[in-house]
């Protein structure tokens, strides 16, 4: 019932000897990461030039690429890891305290292996038929 109840315990790919303790992110939690991480897209649109100097680096005359296939979206691209793991990550063995600035010190392959560890226990599971039916 309670996201914040959902814990376990991972070692970090850098040092197996520490252990951390991820919880699942509750749905606003989630939609926290996921907003976070859309505003950077959109800030980084913007100093680019926007959509004016995206659409600029276009040729209008190349050939239409013929649409790919649906792919399932990766949800540690659609989540700021950071919000992620300030959220998820809830003790640690590691000498240091939890805060923004030691969990933004993490090697990179140790923030991306624990956000995704937290997203994968916090993505909603198929709960309606049709649902269900599109897994299958």
């Amino acid at each position: 019932m309670f996201a914040s109840k959902v814990t376990r315990e991972v070692t970090l790919p850098s040092d197996p000897a520490v252990t951390v303790t991820i919880g699942k992110l509750s749905w606003l939690q989630r939609r926290d990461a996921a907003t976070a991480s859309q505003r950077a897209s959109m800030k980084a649109l913007a100093e680019m030039g926007g959509m004016a100097a995206l659409n600029s680096l276009s040729d209008p005359n190349a050939p239409k690429a013929e649409p790919a296939a649906p792919v399932a979206a990766d949800p540690f691209l659609l989540h700021d890891t950071l919000t992620v793991l300030v959220c998820g990550v809830k003790a640690w063995t590691a000498d240091a305290p939890i805060n923004k600035d030691t969990l933004s010190d993490l090697l990179e392959e140790d923030a991306e292996y624990l956000a995704r560890n937290i997203l994968a226990d916090s993505m909603p599971k198929a709960t309606l038929e049709a649902d269900r039916k599109n897994v299958d």
